[in-house]
């Protein structure tokens, strides 16, 4: 510990660069996690996934930029987790943006981490919307077999 407080003594401009990042990252999350987490249907974790579309070009930039802005938001939330923030969060929101094989096992996973399910459902009532759940809803076929 000794040894990286001399290292940023030695070098000042990092500690304004990883304090601004901070900084700007906790009001980032502050900012945009709760709505975020207010626009996911609340059987997010139990409807049947669409299978990707590759039928124009188009499909396929959109599909790598989605998973290279998913997998930014994944580093954030990674950085979070030792500087100010809701790392879990962002981790949980940038795992839900990439595709990727066994995704819903992940989510799911993370999910039932305790405080994570009740920290989106906070965020959801903040707007009014339905809690998420993690019981399938009676008549729905149960997709993570």
């Amino acid at each position: 510990m000794i040894a990286a407080g001399n290292w940023l003594a030695h070098h000042p401009i990092w500690v304004v660069w990883l304090s601004s990042f901070s900084l700007i990252s906790l009001i980032l999350s502050i900012a945009c996690l709760p709505t975020l987490i207010a626009r996911l249907p609340s059987d997010y974790f139990f409807k049947q996934r669409k299978i990707a579309r590759w039928d124009h070009p188009r499909h396929l930039i959109l599909f790598g930029l989605k998973n290279l802005f998913g997998f930014t938001v994944f580093l954030v939330g990674l950085l979070l987790l030792f500087l100010p923030g809701q790392g879990l969060l962002t981790i949980l929101i940038g795992l839900m943006l990439m595709n990727y094989p066994g995704k819903s096992r992940l989510e799911q996973k993370i999910v039932r981490i305790p405080g994570v399910l009740a920290s989106l459902n906070w965020a959801r009532g903040r707007y009014n919307v339905t809690p998420l759940t993690l019981e399938r809803p009676t008549g729905q076929p149960d997709s993570f077999k």
